[in-house]
């Protein structure tokens, strides 16, 4: 058996003490897991915690603040910019016609668009409310 120490307002998992080592004290409030909920717990750091009414471990899925969700968005959105920042370059050369850009044209301006709209954003709801395509489109 391993036990498992926690936060006692949040259920957050604070530390380990697995049986096998001599602890002269280990903090409260704690609770007891088998050795494969421990690994479980450990192959999985940040996405297990201790359920306040049952004393049990489970899994768990972090929210995002609107801020990291904000830009975790954005990142995402200027990475699909600059990974077709050439194509663009390109169009704007000539070397690629108006008719072979279109498509990726206008998914540009809806990504310059959703950022927008998502650093416009007040809520989480309204970030993910904010839809957009996530494949690059071919310029043939």
């Amino acid at each position: 058996m391993v036990k498992v120490n926690y936060d006692s307002t949040t259920g957050e998992i604070k530390r380990f003490y697995p049986e096998f080592v001599k602890y002269e004290n280990i903090p409260e409030p704690m609770i007891e897991v088998t050795e494969d909920t421990w690994h479980d717990c450990i192959a999985n750091i940040g996405l297990r915690k201790v359920d306040l009414t049952s004393l049990a471990i489970v899994t768990y899925i972090p929210t995002k603040t609107l801020t990291e969700l904000q830009e975790t968005k954005i990142a995402e959105l200027k990475s699909l910019l600059a990974q077709t920042d050439y194509e663009a370059i390109k169009y704007s050369e000539g070397i690629i016609t108006a008719d072979k850009f279109a498509n990726l044209k206008t998914a540009r301006e809806a990504w310059r668009s959703a950022i927008n709209s998502i650093q416009a954003a007040i809520t989480v709801d309204e970030v993910n409310a904010v839809t957009y395509l996530t494949t690059i489109p071919t310029v043939d």
